[in-house]
């Protein structure tokens, strides 16, 4: 037999549903709601901010180093800081990288969008912006000699 609390909570949904309180909740699941994001475009969002905050903290480093060991030591600190921050995230940025691009994976797409997995536009944004990161880090670093 049904319990007095389940008859309890299908009375009041019941009377809810009569007094119209439920009128203006979607209660519609789309499959958009329920996908999960895709890797590929989550990394293309990501890396380009997290460059802009590398690139930050090696122009703070820059002007803090050549104040504090001048400019025969700055190159060197600068270039160590900058594999500092390489250094814990390249294994799982190399696996990251593997997963969503490596040949035969299932999350290579053939779709031509951005945000699809594996597509040559999300490759060419990752690429883009390791390039621009690198030609910045390098005139960060080469701007201390």
């Amino acid at each position: 037999p049904p319990s007095t609390t389940t008859s309890s909570l299908a009375n009041y949904d019941s009377k809810a549903a009569e007094e119209g309180l439920f009128d203006d909740v979607d209660t519609t699941l789309t499959v958009e709601d329920t996908k999960q994001p895709d890797p590929a475009s989550a990394f293309v969002e990501w890396l380009p901010s997290w460059y802009e905050a590398v690139l930050t903290l090696l122009a703070e480093e820059r002007r803090q180093s050549l104040a504090v060991f001048g400019p025969q030591l700055a190159p060197e600190i600068i270039a160590k800081v900058l594999g500092e921050c390489f250094r814990p995230l390249l294994s799982s940025f190399q696996n990251r990288l593997e997963t969503i691009y490596s040949p035969g994976s299932k999350n290579m797409s053939t779709s031509s969008s951005l945000s699809s997995s594996g597509s040559l536009e999300s490759i060419c944004a990752i690429y883009e912006a390791t390039l621009q990161f690198l030609s910045l880090a390098y005139e960060c670093v080469a701007g201390c000699w």
